[in-house]
């Protein structure tokens, strides 16, 4: 689940650049701006769905036999 949010973040993060990249001379400089701190957020959200697989990665292997909650 984690691996599929992750991969349309990053489609729309690479989207986003493609964007800045191609109409950086048509695009006004706020809109500019706009899509750089997108981009920015995306990549501060990616790290910590990066964090959260790993850490669900690692404890996978690990259960709670005496769990009495």
């Amino acid at each position: 689940m984690l691996a599929e949010i992750y991969k349309l973040y990053q489609k729309r993060r690479n989207s986003l650049i493609r964007l800045l990249e191609e109409e950086r001379n048509e695009l006004e400089l706020g809109k500019q701006h706009q899509i750089y701190g997108a981009i920015k957020e995306i990549d501060k959200f990616l790290k910590t769905l990066e964090h959260f697989m790993n850490r669900e990665k690692n404890d996978s292997g690990f259960e709670l036999k005496n769990n009495k909650y």
